[in-house]
Order: C-alpha cells, then structure tokens, then sequence
C-alpha cells in the first residue's frame, strides 16, 4: 500500500457523502480503476452505510409506530371490556324479567289472600246487619225477636262466642266516650255484659252475665249502635287467628314497591350498563378512526 492508498481511503468517506473537491473526486477515481484494494474496501464501506440505513429505517419505523401500538392495544382491550359490559347488561336483564316474572307471581297470590280473607271484613258488616235488622225500630224484646237472634248467632255459630243486645239508655254514657260506634261497626273493647238486655252464647242465652269473661282481643269484639240498641258481638277464640292475619295483611301488609323492588333494581343495572356500553362503544369507533 503506498501514499495514494493512504490519502484515498482517507478521503472514502467525503466521497461517498460527494462532498469532495472535483480535483478529489477525479483523483479518488482514477485510482480507484488501478487499486482493487481500494475498490474492495469502498464497496464495504458503501454496504455499511446501507446496512446502518436500513436500521435507521427500521428504527425509525419502529419508533413512528409505538404511539399507534398502544393505542391499537388499548382499543383491543376496551373492545374486551365494552363486551363484557354488553354481557352484564343482557345477564341483568334476564334476571330483571325472572324477578319480574317471581314478583308478578307473589303479588298474585298476596291479592288473593287479601281477597279470601276480606270476607272477615264483609262477615263483620253481615252479621251486624242481621242483628240489627231483626231489632228494627221496637223498643222492646219480645221472645220472638230473642228467638230470632238465636237463629242469627246459629248462622255463624263458627265464628261467634257472644252476641249481646242492650238498651241504649243503659249505655248512654259509653256511647259518648265512643262515638265512633254510631257509624259502622267498630272493634273495641267489649261493654260490660251485665247492662245487656240479652246475651247469647253456644248454650243459647245466657242468664248468669256476671259471670261472663269478656274478651281481652282488641279486634276481637264489634260494636255498633242503632236506634234503641247496641249490638255487641265476641269472636270465638279459634277465629281470632283469622282476624289477626287480614288486618295486619290490610294495614301492615308490603305494598306494590316492595314486591318489585328486585325488578326494578336489575332493570336498572341493565340501564346504566346500556348507557356506559353506548358510551364505549362510541369512543371505540373514534379511536378505530385515529389508527386507520
């Protein structure tokens, strides 16, 4: 290798970046068609700098589509989860209309328990009515109004303990601290028996009224004042139960909220995931539009 070899290949690298002189490049040249070694070792310079190009390139590439990778990514995870809000919100649905269904079902059946028991409700006002009516507007009690008073107690025999008649003179003072009484047949606790004019029990009357234990069950006595008398009747025992379970089904008893407050919690669950599924899946159209 001799001088010319030294400054050439000295000078390789501003020829390949064509940033020498014109004397250079004529110089570079010339030799270059004489010297193989300096041909070889510009050929492997020349395949560097290509190489180092192509991974510039690649780099850069690379670089370029990172941001897009990650969004790509995430829309793919977003895409993941928009169907899983889907999934819920369909899951909740179907046990919003099962519950429905259930609710529909239970509210059915408590009608009909307050149906069934509302004849305790039309009993009262029935057995009442048949005391009265045979009392009409006399102010005495003959034997044949007794006898048809045994017959009324007889008719609901099941369900009657005492059916009691009294003047309303003998109660004047009662009937004043209990108003209520001259409306319609009211449940109260009982007047003492010995100011009746007639009390019948399963024996038929009865004759000893003192020794009449009234009844201690707030709803289990019905009083109601008409004209000349006030009719007073006790429920046997037995039937108390019954008394018990249509007022506190009439007064106490759940309204329509709270037979569908399952229904209406899954309904709307199903909602809002509707609403955040609408929202995602917008927002996933937008992003898809960013990376195509």
């Amino acid at each position: 290798m001799n001088n010319k070899c030294d400054i050439v290949r000295d000078l390789l690298p501003s020829y390949i970046d064509n940033i020498c002189s014109k004397e250079s490049n004529q110089f570079i040249k010339e030799h270059l068609t004489r010297c193989v070694n300096c041909g070889k070792i510009l050929d492997t310079m020349k395949s560097d700098i290509n190489i180092s190009d192509e991974i510039y390139k690649i780099e850069r590439l690379e670089t370029t589509k990172k941001p897009f990778t990650k969004v790509s990514g995430f829309l793919n995870f977003q895409k993941k989860f928009t169907n899983y809000i889907l999934i819920f919100a369909l899951i909740s649905l179907l046990f919003g209309i099962y519950f429905l269904a259930n609710s529909n079902n239970e509210m059915k059946k408590y009608k009909e328990e307050v149906n069934r028991l509302g004849v305790v409700e039309q009993e009262k006002k029935a057995i009442m009515n048949d005391a009265i009516n045979v009392l009409g507007d006399s102010t005495v009690l003959t034997n044949q109004k007794e006898e048809q008073l045994l017959k009324v107690f007889e008719k609901y025999n099941g369900k009657l303990n005492l059916l009691a008649i009294f003047p309303k003179t003998n109660v004047e003072d009662w009937i004043k601290e209990n108003a209520l009484v001259r409306n319609e047949p009211t449940t109260i606790y009982p007047i003492n028996y010995q100011k009746a004019a007639i009390v019948i029990g399963n024996e038929g009357i009865i004759g000893s009224k003192e020794k009449i234990i009234p009844s201690d069950y707030d709803l289990g006595n019905v009083v109601m004042e008409n004209g000349n008398w006030v009719v007073q009747y006790e429920y046997k025992t037995s039937y108390e139960n019954i008394i018990e379970k249509y007022h506190q089904l009439k007064y106490y008893g759940p309204n329509i909220l709270s037979f569908y407050q399952l229904p209406i919690l899954f309904v709307s669950i199903f909602t809002v995931l509707c609403i955040i599924w609408l929202f995602l899946k917008k927002n996933n159209s937008q992003l898809k539009g960013l990376i195509d």
